[in-house]
């Protein structure tokens, strides 16, 4: 696929489908990209061989038929450390024919932009995070208590609120702790809030803190009732956000709360599950006295609960309506992301296969991305947060 191809493909494509020659020109012309670039900042170049490596970047079709990609790589070798020979051949080139090639370059700059729309693609639209440096007190981000009553229970936690430069229509994150909340997400919370999200924190009932007694089904309770308080014009006007872009994420079993919730609230805006914990799947493969044993492990003696005994009977009495896949159908027109970890072995992996399978194909929303981590996603986090951004901004 030419250049000019390409980019009349992009204008009139809304999503790129897997493996297709479309796919295949974004990888061939992001990885093309990388290569120059990477040339572009390995070592020194002289003038000269900097506007080779740019031209070759911003290249249109005929640069291409001259030397190909091949050649191109062959000529970002010798310009990192040009010999003798080749610093003068490019002395005893005419200021005329550099001025042509600046000429060609400025005319076909868009196509950095191309290949960088590809590049971003290809990486899931991760988005750069950085503080928003603000210029007096008026435009800090800020930090809140969050308290909120959830079916009688004070749920208690944090509100994150973006720097006011980011406008008052703004997505809002309600990150689910896993169970028993010992594994924190406050570094990726505070990257989304960078990116102009804002981002709830809480504590489920009977966890860390706050009221009540914690069942996984109240879990799922917790997040529908914030989701629903979230999209209130009261909350809107108070955080300026914005009631049509609201996002549930979850890590392992606040997986489980954010897609059971979502699947409640038709008008959330997507999901996001790291590491998920398909706890209804668990419960049709294990007995009871092996669950429990499961639950004690992941930190059960932390939580106010009625009893060890009640809240495994909860989860078995709600297993059936919990397991993933009964969630796809109300899930197929809202973005969905699935973060899992390659080293994860605290879920069992095939319950999340079957779910991304059972979920109707929406390339434009869907994203599954897979780390090379364990089910904390320690080593992976930046990354991560980047991706959700990106996932998150995304109209």
């Amino acid at each position: 696929m030419t250049v000019s191809e390409f980019r009349s493909a992009m204008a009139q494509t809304k999503y790129i489908a897997a493996g297709s020659e479309l796919h295949l020109a974004f990888h061939a012309y992001s990885q093309e990209a990388l290569q120059i670039t990477a040339a572009l900042n390995s070592s020194y170049h002289t003038p000269e061989a900097m506007r080779e490596l740019m031209a070759d970047l911003t290249a249109g079709d005929s640069r291409r038929r001259r030397g190909g990609h091949q050649g191109c790589a062959a000529a970002h070798r010798r310009r990192r450390c040009p010999g003798k020979d080749h610093q003068v051949r490019l002395r005893g080139k005419t200021i005329a024919s550099r001025q042509g090639r600046n000429e060609t370059a400025m005319k076909s700059i868009s196509k950095i932009f191309t290949v960088a729309l590809a590049a971003a693609v290809l990486c899931g639209c991760a988005t750069r995070i950085t503080d928003s440096n603000p210029q007096d007190e008026a435009e800090l981000p800020r930090l809140e208590a969050l308290v909120f009553d959830s079916d009688g229970s004070a749920i208690y936690g944090q509100i994150l609120v973006p720097s006011p430069r980011f406008g008052n229509k703004r997505p809002c994150a309600i990150i689910c702790h896993g169970f028993a909340g010992f594994t924190r997400w406050d570094d990726v919370a505070h990257d989304l809030c960078r990116a102009g999200i804002i981002v709830l924190i809480p504590h489920h009932r009977g966890a860390w803190g706050s009221e009540g007694e914690y069942t996984v089904s109240g879990c799922i309770r917790d997040a529908e009732n914030l989701a629903n308080w979230v999209m209130s014009s009261d909350f809107s006007e108070k955080y300026g956000a914005d009631a049509t872009s609201v996002y549930l994420v979850g890590h392992s079993m606040g997986g489980n709360s954010a897609v059971n919730a979502a699947a409640r609230v038709k008008n959330v805006r997507g999901v996001a599950l790291i590491a998920p914990c398909d706890i209804g799947f668990m419960a049709s493969k294990m007995p009871k006295l092996e669950m429990l044993s499961f639950l004690r492990g992941e930190g059960l003696d932390v939580l106010h609960r009625a009893s060890d005994d009640a809240l495994v009977d909860d989860i078995y009495a709600n297993a059936a309506e919990m397991i993933f896949t009964n969630a796809c159908a109300s899930l197929g027109d809202r973005k969905v992301f699935l973060a899992t970890g390659q080293y994860d072995s605290t879920v069992p992996a095939p319950p999340l296969d079957s779910f991304w399978t059972a979920l109707p194909q929406n390339p434009n929303f869907h994203l599954r991305k897979t780390y090379p981590c364990g089910h904390s996603m320690m080593g992976c986090r930046t990354e991560l947060a980047a991706a959700l951004a990106g996932f998150i901004l995304k109209k």
